[in-house]
């Protein structure tokens, strides 16, 4: 369950998604970000091995997610999506604290 965030799920024809959330407990939710994971299937299992991302991304914008969801509703087929543990990665590198305290 989310507390006072975000959590939206999207389906695309492909059998591709995604899992957005902004949350206490999300990479940069504290901080009004987002995390986005690919997800695949039936029983919306996280995919890892696709050409968007092989974990979870943190510390997204409102405007980073957007294009990110295109990619995935665009993905082909992947025989070989890979549903284990996620590693986490973001667009680039950014502080914690924004504010540099």
């Amino acid at each position: 369950m989310i507390e006072r965030g975000y959590r939206n799920q999207f389906h695309y024809a492909n059998e591709y998604g995604a899992s957005v959330v902004s949350s206490k407990g999300s990479m940069g939710g504290e901080h009004g970000y987002f995390e986005l994971a690919v997800l695949h299937g039936d029983h919306d299992g996280l995919c890892f091995s696709t050409p968007v991302t092989e974990g979870v991304i943190g510390w997204l914008s409102f405007d980073e997610v957007t294009p990110i969801l295109d990619k995935i509703r665009y993905l082909g087929e992947n025989p070989r999506c890979n549903h284990q543990a996620p590693t986490t990665s973001s667009i680039e590198d950014r502080d914690e604290d924004e504010d540099g305290e």
